[in-house]
């Protein structure tokens, strides 16, 4: 009885917390105006000219790419684009470049171009709306995780939360371990040991993924996710492994606390790992809901392929683009995994995270995308209630 006591009394607390989740959206502010310039001449970006956006038609058989200078492997595709247009003269690219993403946003009001360098969660929105190819060809070149990105959608590179384990403590668990094996075991650790066995840099992003599996949205508001079998299981699941003291929430980052073997496992960015020594680490997929295919919420960059009639020949410069080694050097040099390819430094140690589960991109309009980061301050209150 005290058990299921103190559980409702942190559902009741997240709930609560929560409440506000939904009160206060976000402030709409007036864009500054944009700027931008074309052309794909040389291989560093251009520089934007001030002044109202100037959004000239490409020449016949042409396409039009467009990126900001603040954003991932924007430096490098717009080099990329120019050994395209130099290999291939009958299939000119031109380059428009602004100062940042909220000029890009801006310019994209008043036109679009055929290529948009983006985030999945901007191509997700995008697609929602109609805007977007409805695929962008075959692409077997891609990583299969990559390919759960959304149609229309040509991922480069992207960064995924995944389960790290030291290489000593890998016997611990099965070869493929799910989220209900993960918790299970938390639970034994925690009564037996009295330590815990896992932690999580973002438990948004594992409600995210869970909630996809089981065919359910994650709004990270209470009314609508209270409504949900899916979302009561998987917080009854980790709810329980830290009331057994297996699950905690940390203020310091989840690799180093497994690196210093203060925890098991835990879920980390790739980022994080891309950087550190992972020679005594093993790299795990997100541990799915039983019964389902991985899918994990990643934040992938790539080329978004806008509705028109320049498709072919889009999809001719992007199969061209994946099989660019220069492309995935750039990818990791930024933090990503490259979207395909085994000849970067790591593809080895991330080939099964890489290998096994799909992507999936919350539109940026999602309940995930805006109340995001108020639900995961709230869980987290909710797990040090438990604890």
């Amino acid at each position: 009885m005290k058990r299921k006591g103190r559980l409702w009394a942190a559902l009741l607390l997240c709930l609560a917390l929560l409440a506000g989740c939904g009160e206060n959206g976000p402030q709409a502010t007036e864009a500054a105006p944009a700027q931008a310039t074309a052309g794909a001449e040389s291989s560093a970006l251009p520089e934007a000219t001030p002044g109202a956006v100037i959004l000239p038609e490409p020449e016949e058989g042409s396409l039009s790419l467009w990126l900001a200078r603040d954003l991932p492997l924007a430096e490098s595709l717009a080099a990329l684009a120019e050994d395209y247009t130099a290999q291939h003269p009958e299939s000119q690219i031109f380059v428009y470049t602004f100062n940042s993403a909220e000029e890009l946003r801006a310019a994209l009001a008043q036109g679009s171009p055929d290529l948009l360098l983006c985030d999945g969660g901007r191509a997700a929105s995008l697609a929602a709306e109609g805007k977007l190819a409805p695929s962008v060809g075959e692409l077997g070149a891609l990583r299969p995780f990559f390919r759960g990105a959304p149609a229309g959608f040509c991922p480069l590179g992207g960064e995924l939360p995944v389960l790290v384990v030291k290489a000593e403590n890998r016997d611990r668990l099965s070869e493929e371990p799910t989220l209900e094996e993960l918790c299970a075991l938390a639970s034994d650790y925690g009564r037996r040991v009295e330590r815990p066995f896992f932690s999580a840099d973002s438990f948004a992003a594992l409600f995210a993924g869970a909630l996809t599996q089981k065919g359910s949205p994650f709004y990270a508001q209470r009314e609508q996710d209270l409504e949900s079998e899916a979302y009561r299981e998987v917080y009854n699941l980790l709810a329980d492994a830290a009331f057994e003291g297996g699950l905690v929430s940390l203020d310091v980052p989840v690799l180093a606390a497994v690196e210093r073997g203060e925890l098991i496992c835990g879920i980390c960015s790739s980022r994080d790992l891309l950087t550190a020594d992972r020679e005594e680490l093993c790299i795990l997929p997100l541990p799915p809901m039983e019964g389902c295919e991985a899918r994990t919420e990643a934040l992938l960059w790539g080329l978004a392929v806008l509705a028109g009639e320049k498709r072919e020949e889009a999809e001719a410069f992007l199969a061209w683009l994946l099989a660019q080694p220069a492309l995935r050097e750039a990818a990791a040099e930024a933090g990503l995994l490259p979207a395909c390819g085994d000849d970067w430094p790591g593809a080895a140690d991330f080939a099964t995270a890489l290998d096994t589960g799909r992507a999936c991109c919350s539109a940026e309009n999602s309940g995930y995308a805006i109340y995001g980061a108020k639900f995961e301050q709230s869980f987290r209150a909710a797990l040090a209630l438990l604890a």
